[in-house]
């Protein structure tokens, strides 16, 4: 069996470019998006580098429709947000093979520039969130 993600077809204009990598993932800085539709509301962010090297991403207001991370200006500078329409942001979730005890990382979300393309994972400080909040049952 084929792995879906080594045949995905994207253009130039589709990477993500993450300057600063994402961590634990050291040299590895362009990614895609990619849209399932029977997966939704996940999405994967796929390394063009190494298609093996993929998360599992989604929206965290569909787990916590609270969601607010405190990011400063400073931290958000690189990605050069115009607008808030600019600005997407997903968390990276650990999928296990019982979706009850999957959880999504809510204290290191990705932050993602669709207009310049530009994507970076920032972890925000406190206790407000968790490393592991479940997607069931959760909120």
């Amino acid at each position: 069996m084929s792995d879906f993600f080594s045949n995905i077809v994207f253009e130039k204009d589709d990477v993500i470019t993450f300057p600063d990598g994402i961590p634990g993932f050291d040299g590895l800085t362009d990614f895609v998006l990619v849209r399932i539709p029977d997966q939704e509301p996940f999405e994967w962010l796929v390394c063009t580098q190494n298609p093996l090297i993929r998360f599992a991403v989604v929206n965290p207001l569909h787990i916590l429709p609270d969601y607010d991370p405190k990011i400063s200006k400073e931290q958000l500078s690189p990605l050069a947000i115009e607008t808030p329409d600019d600005l997407l942001i997903y968390v990276i979730i650990t999928l296990k093979p019982i979706l009850t005890e999957s959880t999504a990382n809510c204290i290191g979300p990705v932050f993602i520039n669709r207009k310049k393309k530009l994507g970076r994972q920032i972890v925000i400080d406190g206790d407000r969130y968790s490393v592991q909040q479940p997607l069931v049952g959760g909120a």
